[in-house]
């Protein structure tokens, strides 16, 4: 079943100005890889800070493996350093689509 992906989160202050030109030079891969339809990168207008990604995948199981990629790579490390906070996962079943 096709799931979309929520991921929220804060970048510390004083680094979201960098953040995007970070994320341009990593969604590509994440848009390449096996399972994954599309992503979108959003800004929060009120909270300079507050960045929200979305993506659709085949399936839990291919983002879940996506995931591994990451961490076995190296770059969530590099990801976290970024990060003020934890990142909150949000994984929602698509039901109907129009």
């Amino acid at each position: 079943m096709a799931v979309i992906v929520n991921l929220q989160l804060n970048v510390k202050k004083g680094r979201e100005e960098e953040f995007p030109q970070f994320i341009a030079g990593v969604l590509p891969d994440t848009r390449a890889f096996e399972g994954c339809n599309w992503v979108y990168f959003t800004t929060n207008s009120s909270d300079p800070t507050s960045f929200e990604f979305f993506s659709s995948w085949d399936s839990k199981e291919d983002q879940l493996k996506y995931m591994q990629w990451r961490q076995e790579n190296g770059s969530m490390e590099v990801f976290a350093s970024w990060l003020e906070g934890e990142p909150v996962f949000r994984y929602l079943d698509v039901e109907q689509s129009y």
